[in-house]
């Protein structure tokens, strides 16, 4: 029996939800989806996660809440804190 095939794209538009924003392409694996994604964003924070991680609903905010601060940024993955604690690495 052959798997089902998921239009992940068409799910995501039907959910409705104002504040997402769809983008079709044609497959060029996960470095060119992050790339047209980072090219399309609007916002001043970007999270890049995998469409199949599952988080607790707070997850993201627990994310992006240190980098609210002035002093935090991150560059080549790395994380840093106001408090100079390193989140990742």
């Amino acid at each position: 029996m052959a798997a089902a095939v998921l239009d992940t794209a068409a799910i995501a538009h039907g959910l409705g939800i104002p504040y997402v924003r769809v983008i079709r392409r044609a497959n060029v694996g996960k470095p060119g989806a992050l790339s047209r994604g980072i090219a399309e964003a609007r916002g001043e924070i970007l999270v890049l996660v995998d469409g199949d991680t599952i988080f607790e609903p707070a997850t993201i905010e627990l994310l992006i809440r240190p980098m609210r601060a002035p002093d935090v940024g991150a560059v080549s993955g790395n994380t840093v804190c106001g408090d100079g604690r390193c989140l990742a690495t």
